[in-house]
């Protein structure tokens, strides 16, 4: 084997836009950014493009409900050919005030991912069950 030395130099913005609407019981979150991400312990420094909703509602002083959706990519930015890395997401949650500043908290989780050149697809469903603790007068927020 040889050691090389190699410097490149590569430029990737750095931006993002997010928008919030807030109403009286609910809100929308959305938004989208293109980043410089250190990598994933697989992808070394990479260039990092993520879009994402947010949608949550008071249901009172005891509940919140919430739905989530989002979007992200991974690419090289050095010589590596794995190709881009991408994954899918969605969700669905609900928070409930058991008694005083005790929280019960349900929520699923969907993750799809997905590499190009590796063949690689993978699914994955997350149920979370607990119990939370907040200081506040409110439900907790799930997102």
């Amino acid at each position: 084997y040889t050691t090389t030395t190699l410097q490149r130099r590569v430029i990737v913005p750095d931006v993002e836009a997010r928008l919030t609407r807030r109403f009286r019981r609910s809100a929308i979150d959305a938004g989208a950014a293109e980043t410089i991400a250190p990598g994933n312990g697989v992808y070394l420094t990479s260039r990092q493009d993520t879009a994402y909703a947010h949608y949550s509602y008071i249901g009172g002083r005891r509940l919140t409900l919430g739905l989530t959706a989002g979007y992200s990519t991974l690419s090289s930015v050095s010589q590596q050919t794995l190709g881009k890395y991408s994954s899918y997401s969605g969700g669905g949650g609900a928070v409930y005030r058991l008694v005083n500043n005790v929280h019960s908290e349900l929520r699923y989780d969907f993750y799809h991912y997905t590499t190009q050149n590796a063949g690689f697809r993978q699914n994955e469903h997350r149920v979370t069950l607990g119990i939370a603790f907040s200081s506040g007068d409110r439900p907790l927020a799930i997102w």
